[in-house]
């Protein structure tokens, strides 16, 4: 039989976990089942990627924590940990389980920890780096990103842990726009939504409790359609809303021109805002105990 040679070009990220795989486990006489092996996983999430439509994530990771002290005084809260994982790693893992892979992290305070702890973990993600992280908002993190919106993408803070299966009804909806609703009675400090036949009307912590539909649980979706009007938006922004404001804010401008923006309810799935200590024991214990 005659032998012919392939030549096949792979991305980075498959470089580098092959490379692990063979040169620092040892495992030179495994390397054709590795090559194969990592290349079904590599086409399997490409798969995914296409099926949404969208490939990109931002993390926002530049805040300080500060409700979170002391734990957080020489540690960003996006790394501490879950029982055996620190936080970044569950999100990471999520979007890797949808397929995304394309991921942009904003960070601010000890951005240095975070890059160190991409690199130990041999993940290519891009790091943008706020230097104004002590006097601004999660909403000129998500500006300073703003060159990695083309294609659309999916966003959350740093600090929000949640079901994968939420992330994946968000990139299955066909909607342009989406946000992740928990439909439940909120309290007043919750970022409350007000919703007609699917659509988002307002979405602001002042809305009545009797407009209210439940809480925007902090991840959300823009289609590649959407990544001029997002970019637009937030230039035209007066420079005080945009260093101070909020991803809702954002949102809630899309309302305002016109723009549909679809709630995706999450049905019960977990989800938590990690703010205090006492949120992430919580989620420590339900880590532990759940199916």
């Amino acid at each position: 039989m005659k032998k012919v040679k392939t030549t096949i070009n792979i991305n980075s990220e498959l470089w580098k976990k092959f490379s692990h795989f063979v040169i620092d486990e040892k495992g030179y006489r495994k390397k054709n089942e590795i090559i194969e092996n990592l290349i079904k996983d590599y086409l399997k999430k490409r798969e995914k990627k296409e099926e949404s439509g969208i490939t990109k994530a931002v993390i926002l990771a530049a805040g300080i924590g500060s409700r979170l002290r002391p734990l957080t005084n020489d540690v960003p809260k996006c790394l501490l940990k879950i029982n055996s994982i620190t936080i970044l790693e569950h999100q990471i893992k999520n979007l890797e389980e949808c397929g995304i892979q394309e991921i942009t992290l904003v960070t601010g305070y000890k951005a240095y920890k975070i890059e160190r702890f991409c690199k130990k973990n041999f993940w290519n993600l891009n790091l943008i780096y706020n230097k104004y992280y002590s006097t601004t908002s999660n909403l000129f993190s998500l500006w300073s990103a703003k060159e990695t919106f083309k294609g659309g993408f999916v966003c959350f803070n740093s600090d929000v842990v949640f079901d994968v299966e939420i992330l994946k009804s968000l990139l299955n909806f066909e909607g342009d726009i989406c946000v992740a609703v928990d439909k439940k009675v909120c309290t007043e400090e919750d970022m409350k939504v007000m919703v007609k036949n699917g659509i988002v009307k307002n979405i602001s912590k002042r809305i009545s409790k009797e407009e209210t539909y439940g809480e925007f649980i902090g991840i959300s979706k823009f289609s590649a359609r959407y990544s001029e009007t997002l970019i637009d938006i937030l230039s035209n922004l007066p420079i005080n809303l945009r260093n101070k404001g909020y991803v809702a804010l954002l949102i809630q401008r899309l309302i305002d021109g016109g723009h549909k923006v679809h709630e995706v309810e999450i049905q019960r799935r977990f989800w938590a805002d990690i703010d205090f200590v006492e949120d992430l024991n919580d989620v420590r214990a339900y880590m532990i105990t759940k199916p």
